[in-house]
């Protein structure tokens, strides 16, 4: 997704749709290759993974769970571009199973996210509460599991929104009356990730300054997990206050036409709906005038794109504190939970970039960059680690 809006802020290269389609078809290999291979271990091994006791042991591996849908909405999305794109014949089919995928991979993510809480609160609280691993890695499950649901709702108002990809024009891949419900779902789902979210983070900064302190050693980058739910569920609003405006309010055509410093009255929404002023001047309105919607829509979403960017930052600030601080005493060291900081990072970068499309700005268009830098490196050091692991047969599989 990060490919497809570079050139939106005039960072553009030959090779770089090709990029965005290798690392399509490598996601795209690895979904279908591993799919298969987890649900089959589930199926030869269900005691192992799926019992209570070993679940309350190690609760960090929900955190990970939500990353299946995840993934099949990345797939999702990306072909929403190519059929945008118009690369695939007939475009309307393509869409309406582009369409149909995303309620399938939303409707994935949720039940997952509302899995893992009814699972968490259905077991004991002894194994959780002896341990700062076991205070720490129920709440950063629960914390992944509202990320998948926010990565879907930033997925529906990708897919909903003209010109989000490569070419600001675009073709539409579905009509307006099936991108509605996307994009109301997408708003409830948002809304039910910040409340969530904003109650596990009271949760973890009471453990971090009254109980543990910071996460211990092998949870280093669990701060990191904290930036995913803000991060998507920040984008996720710029992205539907604009498809909002665009789709479920579209201003009308001659919006902006002012007599004197004053709207027009078919633009400024004070005729009835038949666009004819009843006798007297007063005008009946039944819905919400179009041109009265999209600007409070847009400015509703960036204002809170802000605000969750900021939280995100300051998480990031303080996860790069606790990584220093392990550094210092030599308690640092790579494992699994290392994979999750590119997401997690990425996420922000995402924001910052549709800010930087959103107010014009040269700051997150910067901001973005750096962002998305550090999210390649990151993952090129995990690639690095986890090759040397492997090499040295230091890394358990299973």
């Amino acid at each position: 997704m990060i490919f497809r809006l570079l050139p939106r802020i005039n960072i553009d290269f030959r090779g770089l749709r090709t990029i965005s389609d290798v690392f399509f078809m490598a996601d795209l290999i690895l979904f279908s290759t591993f799919t298969p291979l987890f649900l089959l271990r589930l199926a030869l091994y269900p005691r192992r993974h799926l019992s209570l006791p070993i679940i309350e042991r190690d609760s960090l591996q929900f955190a990970y769970l939500p990353l299946w849908a995840t993934s099949f909405l990345g797939l999702v999305l990306f072909a929403g571009f190519v059929v945008a794109e118009g690369r695939v014949h007939p475009a309307r089919g393509w869409g309406i199973a582009v369409y149909v995928c995303w309620w399938i991979g939303m409707v994935w993510a949720v039940v997952t996210g509302f899995s893992i809480l009814t699972v968490l609160m259905s077991g004991s609280s002894t194994v959780k509460a002896k341990t700062a691993h076991g205070r720490f890695a129920p709440l950063l499950a629960v914390l992944g599991g509202v990320t998948g649901v926010a990565t879907g709702a930033l997925m529906g108002a990708a897919i909903c929104l003209p010109g989000v990809g490569v070419r600001p024009d675009q073709n539409r891949i579905f009509d307006d009356r099936l991108a509605e419900p996307v994009i109301f779902f997408s708003f409830c789902a948002v809304g039910a990730v910040l409340v969530l979210t904003m109650i596990v983070y009271s949760v973890l900064m009471h453990e971090l300054l009254l109980v543990t302190g910071w996460p211990p050693p092998e949870l280093t980058t669990a701060i990191f997990f904290f930036i995913g739910p803000l991060g998507q569920a920040g984008a996720a609003l710029l992205f539907l206050g604009d498809a909002a405006g665009k789709v479920v309010f579209p201003p009308p055509a001659n919006y902006g036409a002012e007599i004197g410093g004053v709207p027009t009255a078919t633009g400024s929404g004070v005729s009835g709906d038949d666009g004819i002023t009843p006798a007297g001047g007063i005008a009946i309105q039944h819905k919400l005038s179009p041109s009265l919607a999209t600007l409070p829509l847009n400015m509703i979403g960036l204002v809170f794109a802000l605000l969750l960017g900021g939280m995100a930052i300051t998480w990031l600030i303080l996860a790069f504190i606790n990584l220093f601080h392990r550094i210092s005493r030599r308690e640092l060291y790579w494992n699994s939970s290392w994979n999750g900081l590119v997401f997690n990072i990425a996420t922000i970068s995402i924001t910052s970039l549709w800010l930087s499309l959103s107010l014009e700005s040269p700051f997150f268009r910067i901001a973005a960059c750096i962002l998305l830098v550090l999210s390649l490196l990151t993952l090129l050091g995990n690639l690095v680690c986890f090759g040397r692991l492997v090499i040295t047969r230091r890394y358990r599989f299973g």
